[in-house]
């Protein structure tokens, strides 16, 4: 399994490319919405996204079509980048180099 270190640079690149993707899945997330949440009442501190984890297990009750797509995307970019991150940690922590 150490012979994975050679391409520890690689896994987070993919890592790094995963949390972006995410960001991003998440903020277009918010547009597709079936019920938009109330303005803030702050318009220095409003918070942008409203994506709840919860949402993400039944995406057709909170979602619209796309919205849907896009939950199943973003689900399957954070098991990548989750796995990336637990593998480049396997990597620091047990082998040594």
């Amino acid at each position: 399994m150490c012979s994975l270190w050679e391409y520890s640079t690689t896994l987070v690149w993919i890592f790094l490319a995963g949390t972006a993707a995410m960001a991003i899945i998440s903020r277009m997330l918010n547009d597709h919405l079936l019920i938009p949440p109330d303005p803030p009442k702050n318009l220095w501190f409003r918070k942008r996204n409203f994506i709840k984890p919860s949402y993400l297990m039944k995406p057709d009750l909170y979602f619209d079509e796309m919205g849907c797509r896009l939950a199943w995307r973003f689900t399957i970019v954070s098991a990548v980048s989750g796995f990336a991150f637990l593998l480049i940690i396997y990597l620091l922590l047990s082998c040594e180099k």
